[in-house]
């Protein structure tokens, strides 16, 4: 019984935070002198270049991202790691100036983060670009460690305001 009143609690929880963000954006769009974001206008697979927003969208865009580069990695699909790795790495470049949510230490939070990750990245890229799947999923570990270290970040600016 204990696990079910837990679970309806962190199912409440969520749906909160869930309902905030969303009132969260909707203030946000109709602050902008630009027409309104849709779900549609957010970026593909290929793109990280979505202007404004804040550290919520930011989030959801990175983990699918990595998502799709764990696939890569874990499916031995080496020469398709450098590509991802490179529309991350653009999206983490933008990503202080487009969380428009964050505070001027968390944008500062991100920007050295982001400036680790790309260090990263490039042993990862390397790794694939040598076709050596082991060390690419050792990189990728490291990688994934650090992109934690900015999605706690990004969830904390999408908590606060």
């Amino acid at each position: 019984m204990g696990v079910l009143r837990l679970l309806v609690l962190v199912g409440l929880i969520a749906g909160v935070v869930a309902a905030g963000c969303s009132r969260k954006d909707e203030t946000a769009r109709t602050q902008e002198s630009s027409s309104p974001r849709t779900s549609a206008s957010l970026p593909t697979t290929g793109s990280a270049t979505t202007a404004g927003g804040s550290s919520a969208q930011i989030l959801v865009e990175l983990r699918q991202h990595e998502i799709e580069l764990a696939q890569i990695v874990e499916q031995g699909r080496l020469t398709e790691v450098h590509g991802k790795v490179a529309v991350i790495g653009k999206l983490l470049a933008k990503a202080p100036d487009r969380a428009t949510d964050l505070s001027d230490a968390s944008r500062a939070q991100l920007r050295k983060r982001a400036a680790a990750s790309a260090k990263m990245a490039d042993a990862l890229h390397d790794a694939g670009d040598t076709g050596d799947l082991s060390a690419s999923k050792i990189h990728f570990g490291h990688y994934q460690a650090e992109l934690r270290e900015i999605e706690n970040i990004l969830s904390a600016g999408s908590l606060v305001r």
